[in-house]
């Protein structure tokens, strides 16, 4: 009991302590009353705040390549009725654009070209090859029939020599660049030609120039279109090059191991892929997967 009597003052104390510690004024002069707000919406510049991120006002992007930096990047332009509107770079992962090479490419072909695609090496930002109209006015198109290349990020262009391998109704549909090999890469392109009759492959070995000795890579059905087209990301151990091409049947995925020094293919059960070629169609809509019913395609490789 003697016990129990002596604590009650410290239970006092602490219940004094803590009840004042409530009843301690407090300075609430800039403390805001809370205001109803309605929900509103900000512009978001994207991909940067220059020209509120456009690249070029009343334009849309047909083809995009992104250097293995993760900083440049090349843009074609679908404007083809104004000058200085058709490549575009960043350096700057997208922030900023500059249509600087496309006036590169213009002095070096005596005219502003309308441009088609654009290719970025796997493992060189300043190495492109554009794909460009064959006509030197704007007011008409020719259709991409030629092939420019620089190794200086767009500072000078060069012709690949590719245009004088096209028949009369062929034109470019698709490329890719494949890795350095002790400075050598190759370079595929596919076609494919009005009301889809005809598409091929064609390939060539670049050192520091190209030659006019493209050569056809014949695929195992003939091909009424070639619209997609990438090298493995192993190419230099593995030499294969995928390929999507349609017949009158519809698409096909197509493996291919390419000889460089010969400048051969041989596909799908031939070159070593007991699994190719492979069918793409819809059972539900057969027709669906030909070629004068696709405009492009894509690969994407691990």
């Amino acid at each position: 009991m003697n016990i129990i009597r002596k604590s009650y003052p410290l239970i006092i104390l602490i219940l004094i302590i803590t009840l004042t510690g409530v009843f301690v004024p407090c300075d609430i002069s800039g403390v805001q009353a809370a205001s109803q707000r309605t929900l509103a919406w900000s512009i978001v510049d994207t991909p940067s705040d220059n020209v509120n991120g456009m690249v070029i006002r009343t334009c849309g992007i047909n083809d995009l390549a992104l250097g293995p930096d993760n900083r440049t990047f090349y843009a074609v332009s679908t404007d083809n009725t104004t000058p200085n509107t058709g490549l575009f770079k960043s350096t700057d992962a997208g922030y900023s654009w500059s249509a600087s090479i496309d006036n590169n490419l213009a002095r070096a072909l005596g005219f502003f070209p309308i441009l088609w695609n654009i290719a970025v090496a796997p493992d060189d930002a300043n190495f492109i090859i554009a794909i460009t109209d064959n006509n030197t006015s704007m007011a008409a198109s020719g259709g991409p029939r030629r092939a420019y290349y620089s190794i200086d990020g767009g500072n000078n262009w060069k012709d690949t020599l590719f245009g004088s391998n096209l028949s009369d109704n062929e034109y470019i549909s698709c490329l890719d660049i494949s890795y350095s090999n002790s400075g050598n890469r190759d370079i595929v392109i596919g076609t494919r030609s009005i009301g889809d009759t005809q598409g091929r492959l064609l390939t060539v070995r670049y050192s520091s120039s190209f030659t006019t000795t493209w050569a056809n890579q014949p695929l195992p059905a003939v091909a009424t279109a070639v619209t997609s087209v990438k090298f493995s990301p192993n190419y230099i151990s593995d030499q294969t090059i995928a390929v999507i091409s349609f017949t009158g049947a519809g698409a096909t995925l197509h493996l291919g191991k390419h000889d460089a020094t010969l400048n051969t293919t041989q596909w799908d059960n031939l070159g070593g892929y007991t699994a190719y070629p492979v069918s793409i169609i819809n059972p539900d809509f057969p027709l669906a997967y030909v070629a004068g019913n696709i405009i492009r395609t894509g690969i994407e490789l691990p």
